[in-house]
């Protein structure tokens, strides 16, 4: 029945959200920054998910806390790529803008072209929330000619 199933999908969302707390614990626990780098970013991911804004905030919160000890680029770059996320998701655009501007530069920095392409979508979305130009389309261009069977890019600039 429908009710099961919203039960079940309830329960595994639970397991999650509580798999990467206990993930974080454990990387605190051992004091492996690695560990609780990869917890806090499933955590912030889990709560993205299931729409739990002010929970969201603060595991990003704490992600943003945690690179300051240990910088390292995935996690600063996931870290950006949330706070994008997190500023769309507000109708921050130019926060949004900037936090994906900072991801695309990591991004770039370690030659990453897969991740990059996120931080090029939110950037065209909060440019274009604040009035997109015609030339700002330009940032869509490489990701849609680096992934023609991607529909995202192609939709955006139609």
């Amino acid at each position: 029945s429908a009710a099961m199933r919203q039960r079940a999908v309830a329960d595994i969302d639970r397991a999650r959200d509580q798999l990467a707390a206990e993930v974080v614990r454990l990387g605190r626990t051992l004091r492996d920054l690695e560990l609780e780098s990869q917890g806090r970013t499933w955590l912030s991911c889990e709560h993205i998910v299931a729409g739990d804004r002010p929970r969201f905030e603060a595991a990003l919160a704490a992600l943003h806390e945690l690179i300051g000890r240990y910088p390292r680029p995935r996690y600063q770059w996931v870290a950006h790529n949330l706070g994008a996320l997190g500023a769309l998701w507000s109708g921050d655009w130019r926060r949004a803008e900037e936090q994906a501007l900072a991801a695309l530069a990591l991004a770039q920095r370690i030659g990453d072209d897969q991740i990059a392409a996120a931080a090029w979508l939110q950037t065209f979305v909060a440019r274009r929330e604040r009035g997109l130009r015609p030339e700002d389309e330009g940032i869509l261009r490489l990701p849609a000619a680096r992934s023609p069977a991607s529909p995202v890019p192609h939709a955006l600039l139609a």
